[in-house]
């Protein structure tokens, strides 16, 4: 997802953030975009009020800004490599089974009433 900020730079959000701001005696949350708004209106010199959809922040009033998580956006993650089932064929499964049998045989292990003794 991109914005475009009003000092017409183009960024990329590639994390879902959550930010939290104090300012007086009042905390606000805000999302990682509308921490950018408040930054760049920081950064520009602006000292007045900034104003959300559902808040409005004095900036001379900020004490402190800091940032409670980052998650990086299902879009930008990798995904799991999915691995194909195995199904051997008949001739795999034979020669296997094979395979067991003389191990078995080897080993003397049986299920006959000789070789539980």
């Amino acid at each position: 997802m991109t914005q475009q900020n009003a000092g017409s730079t183009l960024q990329t959000f590639e994390y879902d953030e959550e930010w939290e701001v104090s300012a007086g005696r009042d905390t606000f949350s805000l999302n990682g975009e509308e921490y950018a708004v408040l930054k760049d209106a920081i950064m520009k010199g602006i000292r007045s009020v900034i104003f959300f959809q559902d808040k409005a922040i004095s900036i001379p009033f900020i004490t402190s800004m800091y940032r409670r998580s980052r998650r990086l956006k299902k879009e930008f993650q990798l995904a799991a490599p999915k691995e194909e089932e195995y199904n051997p064929t008949p001739e795999e499964k034979a020669r296997r089974q094979k395979i067991l049998d003389e191990i078995k045989e080897k080993l003397k292990i049986g299920f006959s009433p000789d070789s539980r003794r």
